[in-house]
């Protein structure tokens, strides 16, 4: 199931969910703001609901980055978010 292109800060690369490549993951920068969904041993309330972050670090080996949250109630807290969460990526 692909997902819908989102115009907010640039135009956002869709990723068919759950299915971020190596490849893909590459191309994922410092500045770059990702839309993703937590893993289910986080125990999300909603498992569907998607987060918006800007990526702050970047850690391949373990296909993992950082991010700056930017959702209301959330804004300026940082957790690690996977490869696997990423649903999509926009470049500022």
């Amino acid at each position: 199931m692909h997902l819908l292109v989102r115009q907010f800060l640039g135009a956002y690369k869709n990723i068919e969910r759950g299915s971020m490549n190596a490849e893909e993951f590459k191309t994922v920068a410092i500045g770059d703001t990702i839309i993703y969904t937590l893993l289910a041993d986080q125990r999300p309330i909603n498992p569907q609901r998607e987060y918006r972050g800007v990526v702050n670090g970047i850690y391949p080996t373990a296909q993992m980055v950082i991010v700056t949250l930017l959702d209301e109630g959330y804004e300026g807290l940082s957790e690690p978010v996977r490869m696997s969460q990423i649903n999509s990526v926009a470049k500022p």
